[in-house]
């Protein structure tokens, strides 16, 4: 569950604040607190030493004993990494679990929008250029479903308590888009999810990790929803849109993991449906730093928010999403 939070509130609004939630207490999400001082809230880690590909083990997520050899499949022997159930569109409250790899199959299970620490066996098999994983559904009936609905699951507290893991990221993301640098972008974000985009809360670009070329590169106008201050759509570059702002936020704003923060002005901020069981970092800029929204119009006066979602893959971590949160645009 992600935590929220509302920076910058008066005294007195706090008060009130603070008087509501009160009675509240004992159903918050708890350890919010100590995730955030756990992760380091200034830019130091801009300038630290980025060496490889950013593999970090976790209790939760299997790197060297996926499956065992000569184990039936369908039996405990046969044990992969831990999943969690990602992007599954909103309205769907399941994925269905197939015989076999593949839509053909019989359907035998599902596994809920929601779960975490689903078992697999380890197995991943490619059908029609689509990567399938193989999971339990009972103790001893398995089936698969599309990997794309999936990443190794990492617990909130173990993805906090190892920043260099996210940061090493984000400076791979703040140097691709600074210097618009191609393989930089692609080696930042996962091959079988690519990354979704939403800038206004209702619209998605999904950008894939198969194209021939990076969103910086190709120029191409792309529409990132309807603006709803002014009501008019928005148009334009990856990096007019998103790029300029990203990269700007990415080397001044303040760190926060697994707490979504916002200012004032944003009612129904949340964590995209399909988004929930990610493990994500806010960057959170304020005043001068925020820079310009869509269309140029400033921002100086408010804040800016984007979050970036992490998965995991053969215990590699990379980037699946990247969300904007201003005043007024979810």
């Amino acid at each position: 569950m992600a935590c929220i939070t509302m920076p910058n509130l008066s005294k007195t609004t706090t008060l009130v604040v603070l008087s509501a939630l009160l009675p509240l207490l004992p159903l918050l999400p708890v350890g919010c607190a100590s995730r955030v001082q756990d992760f380091p809230n200034s830019p130091d880690f801009r300038e630290a030493e980025v060496e490889g590909r950013f593999v970090q083990d976790f209790e939760g997520v299997a790197s060297e004993d996926v499956g065992t050899l000569g184990a039936e499949p369908g039996t405990r022997e046969q044990r992969g990494p831990s999943l969690s159930v990602i992007f599954v569109p909103e309205g769907t409250e399941a994925v269905a679990v197939h015989s076999t790899p593949g839509r053909d199959g019989a359907v035998v299970g599902e596994v809920d929008r929601f779960d975490l620490d689903v078992m697999s066996t380890g197995r991943v098999h490619d059908t029609l250029g689509e990567a399938w994983v193989e999971v339990y559904v009972s103790r001893t009936v398995v089936g698969w479903i599309p990997a794309r609905f999936t990443s190794e699951w990492v617990p909130e507290e173990e993805f906090c308590d190892a920043p260099g893991v996210a940061n090493a990221l984000l400076v791979e993301l703040g140097g691709s888009l600074d210097e618009e640098d191609t393989n930089r972008f692609f080696g930042a974000i996962s091959e079988t999810h690519g990354v979704r985009v939403r800038y206004f809360s209702d619209d998605e670009v999904h950008l894939e990790r198969s194209a021939t070329t990076a969103p910086m590169d190709s120029g191409q106008p792309l529409s990132w929803g309807i603006d709803p201050v002014s009501g008019h759509a928005v148009v334009g570059t990856f990096d007019d849109i998103v790029g300029v702002e990203l990269a700007e936020v990415l080397r001044t704003g303040r760190v926060d993991c697994n707490v979504l923060v916002t200012g004032r002005g944003t009612v129904d901020a949340e964590i995209p449906a399909g988004q929930e069981n990610l493990n994500f970092v806010s960057i959170h800029v304020t005043g001068a730093e925020s820079g310009a929204g869509a269309g140029g119009e400033s921002e100086a006066s408010d804040w800016v928010t984007w979050t970036v979602g992490f998965a995991f893959e053969g215990s590699q971590a990379s980037v699946v999403s990247i969300n904007r949160y201003a005043p007024r645009s979810w």
